[in-house]
């Protein structure tokens, strides 16, 4: 299911400069931050289209 979806975005060619970014210490770093970046931006996007859905139900009773 998921494979198709990077070797639609992905080119071949780059799999190996990604591998050594991901084997780096920069890139082990990013690994170890994302699930914080994640569910930080997933609490931020919640309150903004929560917000933003109120605004829009608020114009259309008006």
């Amino acid at each position: 299911m998921i494979v198709p979806i990077y070797a639609k975005n992905v080119e071949e060619k780059d799999l190996d400069s990604i591998l050594k970014f991901f084997q780096s210490e920069v890139g082990k770093r990013w690994l170890l931050a994302q699930p914080k970046i994640i569910r930080e931006t997933q609490t931020v996007g919640l309150k903004w289209s929560s917000d933003l859905r109120r605004k829009v139900l608020a114009e259309l009773r008006k």
